[in-house]
Order: structure tokens, then sequence, then C-alpha cells
């Protein structure tokens, strides 16, 4: 079974958080699965990550529920559970106790480590990441000057590393990078990722999507280079998907 996870307009002031199950031939399986309806406004870009062997759904989003000054849920980043068939989910819970504008982020990822703990990143104004839910997140790109977009988290299926991937715009160093990240924060250096700038690299076109990123397993990518294991994609933009038996 797949799952997708959506961002519906429903008005100028009024947007749902959707889900829709996929058999693995292609059908829609029953009716779409409103998970938040509603809000103010919502992150187009949510994502959705399964829990190893499938049996649970996690989607990380961001919004403004309401116009109320003192809603705690606005503008942070949340997440939401359901089990494997994603029929019912859980009420929004924030991913970390620090306060960020994450309803304006340029893009959410996220990844499922082999133990069941959630990995999530944000983009600018937001430039976190986060393991787990609640505790501390982290900064990923720290060069001054630089703004960063979409990012993507990977998780290495041999040795379990976590690697973010992201696109920078800035200071002459455009381009998509990828980093090591651990719970304690990022690990080693930033990698630029051949080809996806100019030489300089003073231009680059911004992927307007997630940073796909994998364990190698992805095909058809426009532009494709690894890091620490794993492979960083450019690829066409779809809505947030996970698998799950």
């Amino acid at each position: 079974m797949f799952h997708v996870v959506w961002h519906r307009p429903v008005s100028a002031s009024s947007d749902d958080l959707m889900h829709t199950a996929i058999s693995r031939t292609g059908g829609v399986v029953g009716g779409p699965v409103t998970i938040e309806s509603g809000w103010q406004g919502l992150n187009a870009q949510p994502d959705l990550v399964a829990a190893p062997g499938g049996t649970s759904l996690r989607v990380f989003f961001a919004g403004t529920q309401t116009l109320t000054l003192d809603d705690t849920l606005n503008y942070q980043l949340l997440t939401a559970t359901a089990g494997p068939d994603g029929s019912s989910w859980s009420a929004p819970q924030r991913v970390t106790s620090s306060s960020h504008p994450s309803y304006a982020s340029a893009g959410i990822g996220a990844a499922m480590a082999p133990n069941g703990t959630p990995v999530v990143a944000a983009g600018d104004p937001g430039n976190i990441f986060h393991f787990g839910i609640g505790g501390p997140d982290f900064v990923y790109e720290s060069r001054a000057g630089m703004n960063v977009y979409d990012p993507g988290v990977g998780v290495d299926s041999t040795s379990r590393q976590a690697v973010l991937a992201w696109f920078s715009l800035g200071d002459a160093s455009e381009g998509t990078y990828a980093r090591a990240i651990t719970p304690s924060g990022p690990s080693g250096s930033t990698v630029f990722l051949p080809g996806s700038a100019s030489a300089d690299p003073r231009s680059a076109n911004p992927p307007l999507q997630r940073t796909a990123i994998t364990d190698g397993s992805a095909t058809a990518a426009s532009t494709s280079r690894t890091a620490s294991g794993i492979r960083a994609e450019r690829a066409s933009p779809s809505p947030a998907l996970a698998a799950a038996r």
C-alpha cells in the first residue's frame, strides 16, 4: 500500500491537509481522509514517513491554524500519526519546544531511521533539523549570507547514517549541498554536489521541490551525485509519499 499526503486549498482563508491510500496496482483505496481541516493556511510541502515495517505513518507539516495570537500550534513544525491504513489521524503536536516560523519554511523534508526515530528538516526561515519528538534542534546551513530551500533527508540502509541535502542560494556559493547529521548536531563538512550549479558557483536553478535523497536505490534524475554513501537527486515534483504494508 502506498500513502500520499497532500495540501488542499479550500478558499483564500481555509486549507486542509489530506491523505489518500493507493494500492500497488495503482487504484485509490477508499476516499480521501482529512488529517486537518479549516486551517487559515498550510505550508504546501508536508512530508510523510512510514515506521519500520510499515506499522504506522507520520506526517510533518506546518501552518497557521487560527488567527488567535496564543494558538500554540500556529507557525510551528508539527507532526501527527496514523495506523498503517491512514484512516484515522492523531491530533497534531509540536516537534520541537523551540519556536520557529515553519509555516513559511521553504520546504519540509523527513525520513525514518531504522530504529523508528523520525528525522525532519525545514528550509528558511527555519533552517533546522531535528531527531525524534521534543529535545533540541540544530541549524544545518551556518554560512553567512546563505538561504536554504527544499531540504530532503535520507538514511543509509547499511551504515544508518542520516544525511541532509538542500539547495543554498546566495554569497556566490549556490547549488545543492549535503551533510551528515546526528541527534547531537551536524557531523563532518558540508559537501557540494558537482553539477548542481555553474562552475563559479554563482548561478544555479532552484529545484522548486524537495531534494530527493535515498540510499542509492532511486533512478531517473536530472542531477545525481553520491555523498556519505547515499544519493541526492533532482527529480520531478510530487506530493509527499510513503509506503506501508
